[in-house]
């Protein structure tokens, strides 16, 4: 049986047009070497099955030898290594911001630590300036002038640790805000891309429904560079928080932000009511629905408030949309109406997830990513986690901006309250005290030189009971309560921010939460380099997978080309063949 005449030149044809696909992908993945987020691209190439009638398959001899044809243009990615790199990369940023504003913090406390200016000498100073009382009567009221201008100093350490560390606390809150922002932003593109691409499915006709009744879409193939879009944003979304990222059959993606879902479709009625899904994902038979690409949307305030004091950055949480529009909020993590009893009716200058779920950051599921560091850095309180400000749902453990705030201001309390009682400070207006603090709630900042020791630099030379004499005056040599006020330097106390049962001296204080600090971006920088390296190695091997290799690409193209050169020989061929059949065979014998 002799096959179909142009049988040979239709298989040829696809030989030709393949090969020329093949050189064209080539060349585009050529071109876009550079491109970033460009995934290398490959044509699926098919042998063409022999079909006829019912049985579609044929093996008769005259039918055989169809050729090739191609399915399509696809993507190499991998997509374990997809969500591997993405969660390294979280892990590593997370240290990454940490150990950046930790470098900050570090650098504040180093000044408190310094050998000339830092807290440690100008209190040897103090000390040197009370001990001066004690070995001569020269000059008292001069070395009374000294000991409070070496008390100033130590005023204007603590203050500028609280200013420094506001600053640091304010430039952590802009990047917060920043970031959120972007986060917004890559939500609704992703959402955009989303649509993008199903409506190219759709129009390419590429979408069908299957024996379970499902809308799908031929997704290995279909609008890839939409796809490499798609893909960045999700890339530079897990640099900020954990993502799970979850493929439709229609070829777009539902995105998880912690375990919040937020890019997604869902599926609303003719009256405008969303439509829940049966237990297959479906819509309810005999349901109209129209499928809307929703996105969700995070924000520093509480989007539905009306009260500007509630919009100040005294006021800060984070809160999240659970249908997707601007006007439907619901809060991520802590109980609202837990939070003035935890924070307060102002809050605390804490950014937060709230939600009705009443779960905590950790519990919310935003595990790693920046913004997790940039949370932990503004929010972490560390030890003071126990006090009733920051107990239930809305605390954060992690040694952060505000506990090592709440260390100096630890420290000022001591020192204010052991000086004050050394100097036999026991109730307001007994004129005995030698520092105060104005604001209980700011120590450091608001920390100072009583207006009992300036108006009576000669004070701290007495005990209260001296002071009822008429005839001291301080001038003469006593070193009663002098030695009082000495032992306080070398005396151990306790601190909030140091477990029961351990005590430090003032200077023994400092030194350690100046190793501790040390130590802690340390840790972070260490794991942010060993984090960073991993990354590197898993997005090596994934670009090894995904990426343009232009040896690879070369070798394709002179492939590629020699497959064309010889399809092309092959159509000549065909088509001497043919001119012989048509035009001379059976010629013999004519004329």
């Amino acid at each position: 049986m002799l096959r179909p005449t142009f049988l040979g030149f239709e298989t040829q044809k696809r030989a030709l047009f393949s090969a020329q696909k093949a050189l064209d992908v080539t060349g585009s993945n050529i071109g876009n070497v550079d491109t970033e987020g460009y995934t290398r691209q490959r044509v699926d190439l098919f042998s063409v099955e022999n079909f006829q009638g019912g049985l579609r398959y044929n093996t008769k001899i005259a039918l055989a030898g169809q050729g090739v044809d191609m399915r399509g243009v696809t993507q190499v990615r991998d997509v374990l290594l997809d969500e591997r790199y993405r969660t390294v990369s979280g892990e590593a940023n997370e240290s990454t911001t940490k150990a950046d504003i930790l470098y900050q913090v570090e650098d504040v406390i180093d000044d408190i630590e310094a050998d000339t200016t830092g807290f440690n000498a100008v209190l040897s100073k103090l000390e040197a300036a009370l001990q001066s009382f004690s070995t001569s009567n020269a000059d008292r009221r001069e070395m009374a002038t000294i000991a409070i201008n070496s008390a100033d100093k130590i005023t204007q350490i603590f203050q500028n640790f609280s200013k420094r560390i506001d600053d640091v606390s304010s430039l952590t809150f802009t990047k917060t805000e920043n970031t959120v922002d972007r986060i917004n932003q890559i939500f609704k593109q992703i959402s955009a891309l989303n649509k993008q691409i199903v409506d190219d499915y759709v129009a390419s006709n590429e979408t069908y429904i299957d024996d379970d009744g499902t809308y799908r879409s031929n997704i290995t193939y279909g609008p890839l560079e939409l796809k490499d879009q798609r893909n960045l944003l999700l890339d530079e979304l897990a640099e900020y928080g954990n993502v799970e990222v979850t493929t439709n059959p229609l070829g777009d993606i539902t995105v998880k932000f912690g375990d919040k879902v937020v890019v997604d479709r869902v599926y609303y009625d003719d009256k405008g009511q969303k439509v829940t899904l049966d237990e297959n994902g479906k819509v309810p038979e005999g349901v109209k629905a129209t499928a809307n690409y929703v996105f969700g949307k995070l924000s520093m305030f509480d989007p539905s408030s009306t009260n500007a004091a509630e919009k100040a950055p005294s006021n800060l949480k984070l809160y999240a949309s659970e249908m997707f529009t601007a006007e439907e909020w619901v809060n991520i993590s802590c109980d609202p109406a837990k939070l003035d009893d935890v924070l307060g009716p102002k809050g605390d200058n804490e950014i937060m997830m709230v939600g009705t779920d009443e779960r905590n950051l950790t519990g919310y599921g935003l595990s790693t990513g920046s913004l997790k560091g940039l949370f932990d850095m503004y929010n972490g309180n560390g030890s003071f986690v126990s006090s009733a400000k920051y107990t239930g749902e809305c605390k954060n453990g992690y040694a952060g901006i505000p506990y090592y705030k709440e260390v100096i201001n630890s420290l000022a309390k001591v020192v204010c309250e052991k000086f004050n009682e050394a100097n036999g400070h026991k109730t307001d207006g007994d004129g005995r005290r030698m520092f105060e603090i104005t604001d209980p709630a700011n120590p450091a900042f608001t920390f100072r030189v009583s207006d009992d020791w300036r108006k009576d630099s000669m004070m701290i030379t007495r005990t209260p009971e001296q002071a009822d004499d008429e005839g001291k005056t301080g001038e003469e040599l006593d070193n009663e309560n002098l030695h009082r006020l000495l032992a306080v330097f070398q005396g151990e106390f306790t601190y909030d921010s140091i477990p029961s049962g351990q005590t430090y001296t003032l200077s023994g204080y400092v030194r350690k939460y100046g190793e501790d600090i040390g130590e802690q971006t340390q840790f972070e920088y260490d794991s942010a380099k060993a984090n960073t390296t991993i990354l590197e190695s898993v997005g090596a091997a994934r670009d090894r997978v995904m990426g343009v290799s232009l040896n690879e690409e070369g070798i394709n193209m002179m492939n590629y080309q020699k497959w064309y050169n010889a399809a092309a020989r092959m159509m000549t061929t065909l088509d001497e063949a043919l001119n012989v059949i048509i035009n001379q065979m059976g010629l013999v014998g004519r004329g």
